[in-house]
Parts: C-alpha cells; structure tokens; sequence
C-alpha cells in the first residue's frame, strides 16, 4: 500500500468497470481500451504545469503464451495520441488468472496547449487467434475498475519539488 500526499491542485480520474477483450493484436500497434470511458477531459495550463499520469486495470489472457501491454498516451493539440509509458504485465505461461497492472509517469504541460490522456493496450507479441482481456469478476454485474488519472501539479511546485528519469534501455541481472 503507498500513500501519497500531494500539494493541492486538480485531477481529472475516469473509470470502467466494463469488460474489455481484444483480439488477433499485432503485437506493436497500441488500440484504445474505450474512448469514452477511459480518455480524460482535456486540460489547457494557463502556466507551463506537469501531471502525474497513472493508470491501471486487471489484465489477463485467454491463450497461454501472451502477455498484455498497458500504455498511457496523450494527444496534444488534438494530433495523434503518444506513449508515454507502458507496464508490460500478464501471466505469460498461464491462462484465466488476472494481473494487476499500475503503469505511471510525470509529463510535463507547457501553457497553450490541450492535453487529453488516454489508457491504451496490445499484447506483447502477434497474438493471431488470441484474446487478452482487461477487467476481472464478475462481482455483483461489474468487473474490477480500470482507471485512468492525470493529476496536475501546481506550477510553483512541480519545478522544484517533482523530478522524473527515464530510460528505454533493457537491463538484466
């Protein structure tokens, strides 16, 4: 369990508790999981602010050997949606057993634009006649949420206090 306390500001969190399925994924091409449900309203920072992006659902698969990608985008200006950040997640050797995947980034947002974000998925590899799932249950006619939020740092404090590194390179042990 993590807590964290964060300086006033605003957020926008959207969340589904619907089934989703997703078949014959390439393996490379990232689908929208619901563009309704799971895409933010838009944001336009008067100052140049930064957002805590994090977003999470229950992934599972139906044919043994694949795994599910949960990707976070955003679409700025209304150009195409861009990754952020991904959690690769699954059991890649099992079958109809639920992984919770939490994926979450901080994405900087200079003043004068828009900024929609949104949860996207594929699998981690050309899954021809396969099907990942996102959302587990049935309990009570509704599946474990599946969540997206961007929390947006006030401007004199995301500068000073909030720092982010990333890397794209592969490490082993």
């Amino acid at each position: 369990l993590t807590a964290d306390v964060l300086p006033a500001g605003y957020y926008e969190s959207v969340v589904s508790t619907q089934q989703y399925h997703l078949s014959g994924s390439n393996g490379s091409t990232w689908v929208p999981l619901d563009t309704e449900s799971l895409t933010t309203p838009a944001f336009s920072p008067a100052t140049d602010e930064s957002a805590v992006v994090s977003g999470n659902a229950d992934l599972w698969t139906a044919n043994v050997g694949f795994n599910q990608d949960l990707g976070l985008f955003v679409s700025v200006d209304g150009a195409s949606p861009q990754l952020l950040a991904w959690k690769e997640s699954g059991g890649f050797a099992g079958t109809f057993s639920p992984n919770a995947a939490f994926v979450q980034t901080v994405y900087d947002m200079p003043a004068g634009h828009t900024y929609v974000f949104s949860l996207e998925w594929k699998t981690n590899k050309a899954a021809t006649g396969a099907t990942i799932y996102a959302g587990a249950g049935p309990i009570s006619g509704a599946y474990s949420p599946t969540r997206l939020t961007a929390y947006v740092l006030p401007a004199d404090s995301a500068p000073t206090q909030w720092a982010t590194a990333v890397s794209t390179a592969q490490y082993s042990l």
